[in-house]
C-alpha cells in the first residue's frame, strides 16, 4: 500500500516562514473570535440595557414641579393617599412608578394644564402623553418666558397653555414687584396677549404692600 507524500520544509528558512504563516493565521483566528465575542457582548448589553429600561411598579421616575408655589400631588387625589409635595418651581422629586400611575391617574388635570412634567420618555411614551407634551412648555422654556429677555419668549408664551400664562404672569408680577429687571416692552407684549396689564398690576401691589407697612 502506497503511503501518502508528505513534503517537508528543506532548509531552517522555509521552516521559519512556515512558522511565520502559522502565526498569523493563528492571530488572524483569535482576531475574528475576539470580534465575534465583542459583537455578542454588545449585542448582550444594548439588550441589557432595553430590559434595563423596563418600566416596573419600582422603577424611580423624576417628576417635576412647574408650578410657581406649593405643589401637592396625591395617589388618590385631593390630598388622599400618598402625598408628593413640591415646595418651588423646578423642584424634582423621585417618585415610584406604581405610586406615578396612581397619580397621573388622580390628577389628570393637573398633567394636563402642565402643573408638573414627568422627565422619564419611557413613562410619556407608555402613557400617550406626546402629543400632549408638544402643548406645554418645559422648565426651561417656562424660564425664558420669565426672564423676558428676547422677542422669541412672546411665540413661548402664545404656545403656552392658559394654566402656563397665568403660573408665567404670576412670576412676571412677582418679578416688576422687587424691581428685578424686564425688558418692559417684552412684558407689554405679553400684557397685550394676557388682555392684563401686568406692569400696573405690579404697581397696584406695590401700593398695596406700602399701604400696608406700619406708620413709623
Amino acid at each position: 500500500m502506497a503511503k501518502a507524500a508528505v513534503n517537508l520544509p528543506k532548509d531552517k528558512s522555509e521552516v521559519e516562514e512556515l512558522e511565520k504563516k502559522t502565526e498569523v493565521e493563528e492571530l488572524k483566528e483569535r482576531l475574528e473570535i475576539l470580534e465575534q465575542m465583542l459583537s455578542s457582548k454588545a449585542s448582550e448589553g444594548s439588550d441589557k440595557s432595553e430590559s434595563d429600561e423596563k418600566l416596573t411598579g419600582d422603577s424611580y421616575i423624576q417628576v417635576l414641579s412647574l408650578t410657581p408655589y406649593t405643589l401637592s400631588l396625591s395617589t388618590l387625589g385631593s390630598g388622599r393617599g400618598k402625598v408628593f409635595k413640591f415646595k418651588k418651581f423646578g423642584q424634582i422629586k423621585g417618585i415610584l412608578y406604581s405610586d406615578l400611575v396612581s397619580i397621573i391617574e388622580s390628577n389628570q388635570a393637573f398633567l394636563e394644564k402642565g402643573y408638573f412634567y414627568i422627565l422619564d420618555k419611557r413613562v410619556v411614551r407608555k402613557h400617550g402623553l406626546d402629543e400632549l407634551y408638544e402643548t406645554i412648555l418645559n422648565k426651561e422654556k417656562l424660564e425664558q418666558v420669565f426672564m423676558c429677555e428676547s422677542n422669541s419668549v412672546i411665540e413661548l408664551y402664545k404656545a403656552a397653555n392658559d394654566r402656563q400664562r397665568s403660573f408665567a404672569n404670576q412670576v412676571i408680577v412677582g418679578k416688576l414687584r422687587a424691581d428685578e429687571y424686564l425688558d418692559l416692552n417684552i412684558v407689554s407684549a405679553i400684557s397685550r396677549i394676557a388682555g392684563v396689564d401686568l406692569i400696573a398690576k405690579a404697581e397696584e401691589f406695590k401700593e398695596l404692600f406700602e399701604q400696608e407697612q406700619p406708620k413709623k
